[in-house]
């Protein structure tokens, strides 16, 4: 614990820039107490409704949660979805530089008796480009950061034309991939996917995980770590080492991607080796998938919950 310790302690005031697909998350909570009569469906009577930072915008609100500074830059629409998602971005601490290029995207979810029912998604899929001064920003930001993290969920954000802003800065950018952009990532510093998006990347299901893991970081020249949710991850660097899921139950891994990415950075960013980061992402990832939707892990609790693992590991 006192080498992870020193490591969670140098999280505060690290910066990281985020770049990707933002979107708004939209709750709608209640009970089923009937089906309804116009269709074979369930009537949801909802009883609260909340909204949460979703897409990159997580991964920022997670590092902003475990101490570190984040500058996130992507695309909002002059809309009622943009203004909730601003005012949210600025209540959770999160420094912003958003283009008003297209709708927001929002995802709402419908959940009646504990469970989600139905999903519906407000989105605008289009290459989307920053204009004139938020990409002297964005270039500025990128020289002075400890580490970038891009999170790409497939939504526009991310072009060809961005990434070759960033190629003079390979060396300290963590991505999280969507497949279809794959020839985009090559040379970067360290590629975190889950497992669907490896097999999807590598293009052969009848690969393991682990010839499947070697292949991508041959393709890509990248270090990968793969998510593989309740079983934990894998990560593929000079030697491939699993890690195995610290979770006490999975009850959700929506945004659970976005909390590895997080402490990824900020454990890069700490100084720690790249083993040492996937531990501890390993760890903050279990806390993430023991809540429902997405959740930004907070600094105390991931080290009570190292410490808590650690002293099992001991008492046997």
């Amino acid at each position: 614990m006192n080498g992870l310790e020193k490591i969670l302690n140098r999280f505060i005031g690290k910066r990281v820039l985020v770049i990707g697909d933002v979107m708004l998350d939209r709750y709608s909570v209640g009970c089923v107490e009937r089906i309804s009569p116009e269709a074979p469906v369930p009537i949801v009577k909802v009883t609260k409704e909340y909204f949460k930072i979703g897409g990159a915008g997580n991964v920022a609100a997670n590092i902003v949660s475990l101490g570190g500074t984040a500058i996130l830059f992507s695309f909002v629409g002059n809309d009622s979805a943009g203004g909730i998602l601003k005012e949210l971005l600025t209540k959770n601490g999160i420094e912003f530089n958003l283009e008003e290029d297209c709708s927001t995207i929002e995802k709402h979810r419908i959940l009646g008796n504990n469970q989600q029912m139905l999903r519906v998604d407000k989105e605008e899929i289009r290459e989307k480009r920053f204009g004139e001064t938020n990409r002297s920003a964005l270039i500025e930001i990128a020289e002075d950061v400890d580490v970038i993290v891009v999170s790409d969920y497939a939504k526009g954000a991310i072009t060809e034309d961005l990434i070759s802003l960033l190629r003079r800065y390979n060396d300290k950018v963590i991505v999280d991939p969507k497949p279809v952009n794959m020839e985009l990532y090559r040379n970067m510093f360290l590629i975190k996917l889950n497992r669907k998006e490896l097999f999807e990347m590598t293009g052969n299901g009848k690969l393991t995980l682990e010839e499947a893991g070697l292949k991508l970081k041959r393709l890509l020249n990248s270090y990968v770590l793969v998510t593989q949710d309740s079983e934990g991850m894998t990560l593929f660097s000079e030697k491939i080492v699993a890690f195995p899921t610290f979770a006490r139950e999975v009850y959700d891994v929506t945004g659970a991607g976005d909390t590895v990415a997080a402490a990824l950075a900020l454990a890069i960013a700490s100084g720690s080796s790249l083993d040492e980061a996937a531990i501890i992402a390993n760890y903050a990832a279990g806390i993430s998938i023991e809540r429902i939707g997405t959740y930004a892990v907070g600094l105390g609790e991931l080290k009570n919950k190292i410490l808590f693992e650690e002293e099992k590991v001991v008492d046997l």
